[in-house]
């Protein structure tokens, strides 16, 4: 049963709803926001001069809408984006990476270093901290005004408790208390998802996912990550990360193992053996040829194509995806897999749907994946019916 809701509920609930919308609108009038969220002109009027005044909002300079019936024109409103700021970082075994965003979702600060072979979690969470304090610092934040750090981490992720369950490429890592760990360092709150869900979370709102009711969302980076979304919401199961693709027994197209996964042929690695019979050599090399379409380099990808064909098929009829968006630090990696998909008629015509998945390729961004772990915090920010007021510092 729901506890009804008290009077200072209300108030909370409808002040982020309209602090929310001026923000995903850019720039916005009172009357447009009673409009579009049905509440009357004084509650707006009440509440735009108590965000104006905490300091969230601002009058936008320069803009002015058409004269409404017989009044004056209407005034225009924008978030301020010196309000808040957040940070978010991606990380895996191979490297770390940082952003600043400010309350408009501007890019204020970005920074990306190397973990090392072999690190392990201790040393690898001594790196974040210094890469967090380094944005902070070159992005000019007052640490009074950072709302919070969000994390996509490697592997299985417990969300409600902020740990990594399971992940085999930085020693020590499982059951890691990654958000506890920032928590005490920064003092703010800190959300911790899989790094594929934030890369997807990203793409659904800014990039190649945007305006798809569902995106299946493939990770290839050390071993192949899979995040689902349904009218961009992420899809978690008991609180935790569920869409493991990577680990999903596939078999080999050629019959030689029925119980190998996914990632033993799609991941850096395997890709890199596989090319090495064409004489390529490094990742570089890699994306080069495939950028170019060598008929050598992908003539040697075909184990991890018709790996790829075979995994499209299930995970069509599984999720049944509006599209499918492959990422990888290779934009020539991520071309390839798609065109092993879109190229073969025969293959999209056995696919047990009715509508066939688009599928997209993507390069890996760092900092599109950062913007995904900001908005982490920003929900959070949005969703928590903490008062406003508490959220900013003491103004004179």
């Amino acid at each position: 049963m729901h506890k009804p809701l008290r009077s200072n509920d209300m108030r909370e609930r409808n002040e982020k709803l309209v602090l929310n919308l001026i923000r995903s609108e850019g720039r916005i009038s009172q009357s447009r926001v009673a409009h579009e969220t049905g509440l009357k002109p004084p509650t707006v009027f009440r509440i735009f001069a108590g965000l104006e005044q905490l300091g969230y909002i601002r009058e936008a300079d320069g803009v002015a809408g058409e004269p409404e019936g017989r009044g004056r024109k209407p005034s225009y409103y924008e978030v301020n984006p010196d309000a808040l700021y957040a940070v978010g970082v991606d990380f895996w075994a191979g490297s770390a990476a940082a952003a600043v965003v400010d309350f408009a979702g501007r890019l204020v600060q970005q920074n990306l270093m190397s973990l090392g072979r072999r690190v392990r979690a201790e040393q690898a969470m001594g790196k974040i901290e210094q890469l967090v304090e380094r944005v902070l610092k070159e992005g000019g934040v007052p640490t009074d005004k950072l709302l919070g750090i969000g994390v996509g981490a490697p592997g299985t992720v417990d969300i409600e408790k902020g740990q990594v369950i399971q992940y085999r490429r930085i020693a020590g890592l499982e059951q890691f208390p990654v958000r506890d760990r920032l928590a005490a360092r920064f003092d703010v709150p800190v959300a911790v998802h899989n790094n594929c869900a934030v890369i997807g979370l990203s793409e659904f709102r800014y990039g190649s996912a945007a305006g798809a009711q569902s995106v299946l969302v493939l990770l290839i980076r050390s071993g192949v990550g899979g995040a689902f979304l349904q009218d961009g919401r992420l899809f978690v199961n008991r609180g935790r990360t569920a869409i493991e693709i990577g680990h999903a027994p596939i078999g080999v197209p050629d019959g030689t193992d029925p119980h190998a996964e996914l990632e033993s042929y799609l991941s850096e690695g395997a890709l890199l053996e596989y090319a090495a019979q064409a004489g390529v050599s490094s990742w570089r090399d890699l994306d080069h040829g495939l950028q170019q379409e060598d008929r050598r380099v992908e003539e040697a990808l075909e184990p991890a194509a018709k790996a790829f064909r075979v995994a499209f098929v299930s995970l069509s009829a599984l999720f049944n995806p509006e599209r499918i968006l492959v990422v990888s630090r290779s934009g020539g990696v991520a071309r390839f897999l798609a065109r092993a998909v879109t190229r073969s008629s025969d293959l999209l015509s056995r696919t047990p749907v009715s509508v066939q998945p688009d599928i997209v390729a993507a390069e890996y961004d760092p900092v599109h994946s950062c913007r995904g772990a900001c908005d982490l915090i920003f929900d959070l920010f949005f969703s928590e019916s903490q008062n406003l007021a508490s959220h900013m510092p003491q103004r004179q």
